[in-house]
């Protein structure tokens, strides 16, 4: 994992690493992952950013995609929302933490498929997905695929040492990626 620290808004430094990577001035080990920890209460403003941003970069074609959004459109998703029985519920969670990254991506996967050059893919909304997956499948599965963009990720949570936490669970390392070690809140995205 490659930290930034500069003293810069990690907004500014967020965007700037994701262009950086997208225009070929930075290279990464694998897929240039970029992830900047966001104050859980601030995740739905700074995705609303980073989507107007997508809409008027002149220079580099990004792609949004709503983890929200697509998280209805998965199987293990529907399957959970026809259970009645507890006994269900609990092998469905169990279904839903193994499967639903797989899911999201593929749903990704083939929407990119569809779509001209993109030179930067930002998955936005990771909360909504708690507890059920976590930044990292979301990434270990776009890098299975083999899907060569710049991936930018606005994670609601914290760094903590030289790890990030999820919502304030344990914090865990994700290696190949670059993550700003400031956090973005009300002050950055004003």
């Amino acid at each position: 994992m490659t930290f930034s620290n500069h003293n810069d808004n990690p907004w500014k430094e967020f965007k700037k690493k994701l262009e950086e990577f997208a225009k070929g001035h930075k290279r990464g080990i694998r897929n240039p992952f970029v992830i900047v920890p966001v104050e859980p209460t601030y995740e739905i403003k700074a995705c609303q950013k980073l989507i107007r941003w997508a809409g008027i970069e002149k220079d580099l074609k990004i792609e949004t995609f709503s983890l929200k959004e697509l998280f209805p459109k998965t199987t293990v998703f529907n399957l959970a929302i026809s259970s009645e029985k507890y006994q269900e519920r609990k092998l469905i969670e169990k279904t839903l933490k193994s499967n639903l990254s797989i899911e999201l991506i593929e749903l990704i996967s083939t929407e990119l498929d569809k779509k001209n050059e993109i030179d930067i893919l930002l998955l936005l909304h990771l909360g909504s997905l708690y507890p059920f997956t976590r930044a990292s499948e979301l990434l270990d599965e776009l890098d299975r695929r083999k899907i060569k963009k710049t991936i930018g990720l606005p994670f609601p949570g914290h760094v903590i040492g030289e790890k990030l936490s999820f919502f304030g669970e344990d914090a865990s390392q994700y290696y190949p990626a670059h993550v700003i070690k400031k956090k973005v809140g009300k002050r950055e995205l004003q």
